[in-house]
């Protein structure tokens, strides 16, 4: 499958030109949410999050949950802690306010809806045992003894992570914004860092008693989906214990 963070490339041409109808927070994380069980899973492949049911009873609860948390506890105290080079152009979106009564707005729930379609789209054509892949034959074919799915999965997947880098290095930086303490942005990382190692550590080792015989032969992608987890997790800790996080003392 392309790469979780990869997905959201697919919606960006859309959030400017639907905003009235369609949430830009509901087309992100909807074009991520049917992968999101595996985060939960601490493990890939499978799962309901790519059925059409799926959509209904499970990405569309964990999108909500996840736009809930990030706008709540993550947003604020992740961008100020990002270096000045991303800080400043996304320093607007921090300070922007966000009420969790939108979590009922019609217009998010719809971009989640039309996020998560072009999820499942975007997989047909790059699952293993896809729609398309049955369909057209030549995603079959191999050059260099790799499918053209997997060429097309991968490919895509660094595509998508350029677009997203370049949608967020060409947003315009924000002028005179207050500045925050690197001592403080420093201290965040390391407790996040030193979080993250906890936290992989033990969901690898409960990964391992759930999943043995999964973890013989795709260890690598419980590696990922257990290391993605783990920041999500580290996150989620950290970001409510900005404000106490150190500052240098004034003379």
């Amino acid at each position: 499958m392309p790469f979780t963070p990869a997905h959201p490339a697919i919606v960006l041409p859309l959030l400017r030109r639907t905003r009235r109808w369609l949430s830009a927070s509901g087309l992100i994380v909807g074009s991520m949410a049917p992968d999101l069980e595996y985060f939960f899973r601490l493990r890939p492949g499978g799962g309901v999050g790519h059925t059409l049911l799926g959509v209904l009873w499970l990405d569309l609860p964990l999108s909500l949950l996840i736009i809930g948390l990030f706008h709540g506890i993550v947003k604020k105290p992740l961008i100020f802690s990002l270096p000045d080079s991303f800080r400043l152009r996304l320093e607007w979106f921090a300070r922007q306010p966000w009420p969790l009564r939108n979590l009922w707005s019609p217009r998010l729930l719809l971009g989640i809806l039309v996020g998560c379609a072009s999820h499942l789209v975007w997989d047909t054509f790059t699952h293993q045992r896809g729609r398309f892949e049955s369909e057209l034959q030549i995603l079959s074919y191999q050059f260099a003894n790799i499918t053209l799915r997997a060429w097309l999965q991968n490919g895509s997947s660094v595509v998508g992570l350029a677009v997203v880098g370049w949608y967020v290095w060409a947003l315009p930086t924000t002028r005179n914004v207050p500045d925050v303490s690197s001592r403080k942005r420093r201290n965040f990382w390391l407790l996040c860092a030193v979080l993250t190692a906890l936290f992989w550590a033990a969901f690898l080792y409960v990964a391992h008693l759930a999943y043995p015989l999964i973890m013989a032969y795709a260890f690598d992608g419980i590696f990922i989906v257990t290391g993605m987890s783990a920041m999500m997790a580290a996150l989620l800790v950290t970001c409510p214990m900005w404000p106490y996080l150190r500052t240098p003392r004034s003379a």
